[in-house]
């Protein structure tokens, strides 16, 4: 029992630690913001070894367009300020506390006065890091992700590099088929624009499916 006690404590202690160290990180980042367009929110955990952080603001020109799925002008307006996001937010020095604490991901969230989420980076323990890319035409792996349920379909992923770039490709068992720009992390791959957060991990037994909200499954390789 004591023994028990004593690693609640140390968990309890190590959380506090990350939380004051991702909030004075965020309210930098806050301060950092021209006229202060942004708000920090709150720091919570979402999983075992990742956090949300989240930041509110009523700036016009930090909010997403409406209609951005059937208008591409306000799709690239949109993209182009998550990016920006991203940069702002995912940086060396918050991979430096990633690493501390031995952290997956930290998700950063802005969102509107209403609670709805406007540009999501999600920040991963190399962020800010140079890493080298892989080579062109490289498939980097294929995975059979067995959903278990008759009432969806089961699928296979593929990830590869094509073109400079990034790509997810889905086949759904009824043979229609998706393809998805990721944005490589080392092992890890974040869907680009994903409205849910999804990014993936490669792993020795298989490909870890995961949103901001955490862990959901592990396709298999093939």
């Amino acid at each position: 029992m004591a023994l028990v006690t004593t690693l609640a404590s140390w968990t309890a202690l190590a959380q506090s630690e990350v939380e004051t160290d991702l909030t004075t990180y965020a309210r930098a980042l806050e301060a950092s913001t021209p006229e202060r367009g942004i708000r920090f929110r709150s720091v919570e955990r979402t999983g075992d070894n990742t956090f949300r952080v989240s930041f509110t603001t009523s700036s016009p020109s930090l909010m997403s367009l409406p209609n951005a799925k059937e208008d591409k002008a306000a799709y690239a307006v949109n993209y182009g300020r998550t990016k920006i996001w991203e940069t702002k937010s995912c940086t060396a020095e918050l991979s430096s506390v990633l690493k501390r604490y031995n952290l997956l991901m930290a998700a950063f969230v802005l969102e509107n006065p209403k609670g709805e989420p406007q540009s999501i980076a999600l920040c991963m323990k190399n962020s800010g890091e140079s890493k080298p890319s892989a080579p062109p035409g490289r498939t980097i792996g294929s995975w059979y992700d067995d959903v278990g349920s008759p009432s969806y379909l089961n699928a296979t992923f593929t990830i590869r590099v094509e073109g400079g770039k990034t790509w997810l490709t889905r086949v759904n068992g009824d043979g229609s088929k998706g393809e998805y720009e990721l944005a490589p992390a080392g092992d890890t791959y974040v869907k680009v624009g994903d409205k849910h957060g999804a990014y993936y991990v490669v792993t020795p037994a298989g490909l870890r499916i995961n949103d901001r909200q955490g862990y959901i499954r592990t396709a298999k390789p093939q």
